[in-house]
Parts: C-alpha cells; sequence; structure tokens
C-alpha cells in the first residue's frame, strides 16, 4: 500500500537562505578539498602518463557521458521541482532509474567493439566495456542524490563527494604506478561511482520501496523527459569536439585537447559547479515570480563573472608558463588550445546559470530548442575548425560560445520579462574589469621574461600579482560587489518568496 505521507517544498524564505547559505558552504569546502585533491592527482597522472593515454581514456569517456545522462531519465530533476512527494513518487523514479543503469551497462557492455571500431582502435573495446560498469552504479544513487538536494542537504552529499574523489585518486595512483596507462583514469572513473554510491546510501535515510505507479511515472515523465533532452543536448555540445577531435586526429590530439579542456573547466569547477544544485533548489522556491528570481539571477550573474571572466582571460596570458610548470615540457602542444579554450570558457561563463532558470521557471522544453540551436552552430564551428587541427577546434569552440551567449541572453530576457540591455551593460562592464586585469598580467609577463625570470618563478609572480591588480580594481570601480561576494550574496539579497511575503504582510 502506497504510503500517503507528502512532503512540502514549501519553505520560508528566513529558512531558504539559511539553507542556501549552509549548501554553499558545504559546496565550497567540497571544493576546497574534494577538487583539490582531484586537481592534483590530475597533474600526477599527466606526469605519469602520455598524451596517447590520456587520448585513449577520452574515447572510452566521450561516449559514457552520453549513457550518465540517461541513468536517471530526467526523474532527478522532477523530484527536485515537485511541491509535494509520495512514496510512489520516490519508489517509482528508484526503480525505473535503476532499470535505466541495468540496461545502459549491458547495452555498453555490447557496443564496445562498435565503439573501438569508430575509433579505430582496438584498446578502446575492454576500456569502455569496464567503464559500463558504472552506469550502473550511478544509477543506485541517483534517486538519493535528488532526496538529499531537494531537502537541501548539501553536507551529506559534499561528504560523499569528498570521500569519492580519494576513493577515485587512490585506485588511479596505483594503476598508474603500476604500469597500466590510460586503465589508472577508467579505474579513478568506476571506483569513484561505487564509493559514491556506497556512501549515498550510508547518509541517506531513504530506502526504496517494492512500489511502482505507472502514473507517477508518466508525471514525472513528463517533466524528465524534457530534462533529459537538455542533458543529451548539453552532452552534444560539450562531447562532440572529443568525438571529432579522437575520430578524425586520433588519440594523442585528443590527449592534448582533453587535457587543455580540463584545465579550461578548472575555474567553473570552482566557482559554478557548486552552486548548480543549490541554485536551482532556492530557483525553483521562486518560480512564481520570475521578475524577482531574475534580479537575483543577475546579481548572481555578475558576481560570479567578475570571479570567473578574469579568471580565464588571467590563465590564458599565463599558459605559456602554466603548462611547463606543471605538468612538464611533454605538454607544450597545450598552450595554444588552453588560450582559446579559456576565451571560450569567459564567454560559456556569463551563461552558466541559465540552465537553472530555465528549468525553475518550468521551461526546460523552450531551453531544449535553444540547446538544438546551439547544437547546430557548435557541430558547423568545430568542423571548420578541424581543417586547422587541435587548434582550431580550440578557436572554433570560442566562437561558438559567443554566439550562443548573444541568442541565449535574448531567449532569458523574454523568460524572466528582462531589460535585456541591462544585461549586456553588466556582461560589458565584467569583461571591460577582466580585460584590464588580463592586460596587466600579459604586460607584466613580457617585462618578467625580458628580465630572464624562470617560468615557474614567472607563474607565482604572475598570479600573486594579478589578484593583487583585480582586487584592487574592483575595490576602486566596484565596491558593491566586493561586498557582496565577501558578506554572503544570497544571504543578504535572496528576496522572499511570494507565500513568504503574503505571510509576512498578515502579520504586519
Amino acid at each position: 500500500m502506497a504510503a500517503t505521507e507528502s512532503i512540502s517544498a514549501e519553505i520560508d524564505a528566513s529558512d531558504l537562505r539559511e539553507k542556501v547559505r549552509h549548501g554553499i558552504g558545504w559546496k565550497m569546502l567540497q571544493v576546497g578539498f574534494g577538487q583539490g585533491a582531484g586537481v592534483l592527482i590530475s597533474i600526477v597522472l599527466a606526469h605519469l602518463l602520455t598524451p596517447s593515454d590520456f587520448g585513449l581514456a577520452g574515447f572510452a569517456l566521450v561516449f559514457s557521458g552520453i549513457a550518465l545522462a540517461f541513468t536517471d531519465v530526467g526523474l532527478g530533476a522532477a523530484l527536485v521541482r515537485r511541491k509535494t512527494l509520495t512514496e510512489e513518487d520516490r519508489s517509482t523514479a528508484f526503480w525505473v532509474t535503476v532499470g535505466a543503469g541495468t540496461a545502459l551497462t549491458i547495452v555498453g557492455i555490447g557496443i564496445s567493439p562498435l565503439i573501438a571500431m569508430f575509433f579505430s582502435d582496438p584498446q578502446v573495446m575492454p576500456l569502455f566495456a569496464v567503464l559500463s560498469i558504472s552506469f550502473l552504479f550511478s544509477s543506485l544513487g541517483q534517486t538519493q542524490t535528488a532526496l538529499l538536494t531537494r531537502e537541501m542537504s548539501f553536507r551529506s552529499l559534499e561528504l560523499r563527494n569528498i570521500a569519492a574523489t580519494i576513493v577515485g585518486a587512490i585506485f588511479a595512483l596505483f594503476f598508474a604506478l603500476a604500469g597500466f596507462g590510460a586503465w589508472a583514469i577508467i579505474a579513478q572513473v568506476v571506483f569513484t561511482s561505487i564509493a559514491s554510491t556506497v556512501v549515498l546510501w550510508t547518509v541517506s535515510p531513504w530506502r526504496p520501496r517494492l512500489v511502482f505507479s505507472r502514473e507517477r511515472f508518466r508525471t514525472l515523465g513528463s517533466f524528465g523527459v524534457k530534462t533529459l533532452g537538455m542533458r543529451m543536448s548539453g552532452w552534444i555540445n560539450t562531447n562532440i569536439d572529443n568525438l571529432l577531435v579522437g575520430r578524425a586526429l586520433g588519440s594523442t590530439a585528443l590527449g592534448i585537447y582533453a587535457v587543455a579542456y580540463n584545465i579550461m573547466y578548472l575555474p567553473s569547477s570552482y566557482i559554478i559547479s557548486p552552486l548548480l544544485d543549490v541554485l536551482y533548489a532556492a530557483f525553483a522556491r521562486l518560480h512564481d515570480d520570475p521578475r524577482r528570481l531574475g534580479d537575483l539571477w543577475l546579481r548572481i550573474n555578475t558576481v560570479a563573472g567578475s570571479v570567473l571572466v578574469p579568471a580565464y582571460l588571467g590563465l590564458a596570458a599565463v599558459a605559456p608558463d602554466f603548462v611547463p610548470a606543471i605538468l612538464g615540457p611533454k605538454w607544450d602542444a597545450v598552450i595554444p588550445v588552453l588560450q582559446l579554450l579559456s576565451l571560450g570558457g569567459a564567454l560559456g561563463s556569463l551563461q552558466a546559470f541559465n540552465g537553472q532558470v530555465y528549468q525553475a521557471l518550468g521551461r526546460p522544453g523552450l531551453f531544449l530548442r535553444f540547446l538544438g540551436f546551439a547544437t547546430v552552430v557548435t557541430l558547423i564551428a568545430f568542423i571548420i575548425g578541424l581543417q586547422w587541427g587541435v587548434v582550431g577546434v580550440a578557436g572554433s569552440y570560442a566562437v561558438s560560445r559567443a554566439i550562443m551567449l548573444i541568442a541565449n541572453s535574448v531567449e532569458m530576457s523574454r523568460l524572466m520579462d528582462f531589460n535585456l540591455w541591462r544585461m549586456f551593460r553588466s556582461y560589458v562592464e565584467v569583461t571591460a574589469r577582466a580585460a584590464a586585469m588580463g592586460a596587466a598580467v600579459f604586460a607584466g609577463r613580457l617585462a618578467l621574461v625580458h628580465v630572464g625570470v624562470p617560468s615557474g618563478a614567472r607563474l607565482a609572480i604572475l598570479i600573486v600579482g594579478g589578484a593583487l591588480f583585480y582586487l584592487l580594481l574592483m575595490r576602486v570601480v566596484a565596491p558593491d560587489l566586493v561586498r557582496d561576494a565577501r558578506d554572503g550574496l544570497l544571504r543578504r539579497r535572496l528576496p522572499p518568496t511570494r507565500a513568504s511575503a503574503a505571510r509576512a504582510s498578515a502579520e504586519t
């Protein structure tokens, strides 16, 4: 018999602010420790493995992303957004997700020879077959992740991520030191997935019941299918470059591109990734007031962009010192690729939270249509860029992100009844301040090279000097943003929900 007890998603404004603040705090802890460990292990692996090893693992990983997008069939996002949940909702979502994960594992093992044929490399077959095991383990924890996200229990989620990262890193090091090459990266992914699921089942009090409702599946699925479509389009946009580079240019070129892309993604992983789940859960509670949500979105986007855009431009400026000092001389081919990707990263950071707004407002179908447009633009750009090798693909990445920023901003202004010029003015202000810092770092590097300062010392001087220059600049030209970042943007500026505002009005 299905339980009739339901969970209400209504949270008063003060409680929501507190949950968001704590959520971001735990996310930042995970970034500082968990992702810091991930970065360290990646640097160690770069010294132990070759570009070809990274490329072989990349052949397998490029297709695993599409399978992982399918594991919860989009039901996790539906659980987070739904106002009330019954046991039928939770258990139905769980069994559908596990069924999908099991099917994907079986299919993944079955098609591994075809993946190897696609890349013309038989070594890919066992790599992808073993990697497919992670699809099942990932599916076993998807519903628990959604429920903890819905409750904004980010402490449990981030402790899970930290523990899983450490376990994956240990196995990756073991396989790399033992001389297993690309298997080290595959082992890291598989054991991280296993550890993540084990910890989730330990920290989550909910357990599935032998309950399945077709009606609940149809209700959740109507939202989940659109979310799934968004993920599929997102996968195409973020992986088509790897697919084309690997297929057309080979494993060494893919290894160079993948390492450059992973370095480029570091600033976003430290700033954007920790906020996505927290902000989606918060935005979902403001879905009945698009204008207030828009004001909050713009403020968050401006603060995040004020950190990320200068970080990306600074990374482009110091890349000639960063790569040899951190990765070693065998990775010098990464430098121009990293510089061009960093320009694309700066543009992409200005639209990082848009997907959460579409979902929170119950418009995943609209975002799906935009992603379809983005997919066409990205594919055309990468096909053209291939004519100039891996550097050309990196350049086309930057061009495609510029086109998508303009188109996405127009769509967002309509969605939230928001002034488009106010949005673009924010972009210009953020970019101008970042460009001033980037120019200062570039000029500083030329001066240090002229006087013969070694690359490692140059890198340290430029990072510290660039950060101090930018902080001083921000305190002079944008002190309000500095205060927001220092005092806690969301704690101070999260607008009340319409229901809580009505309650406050009644009390007065």
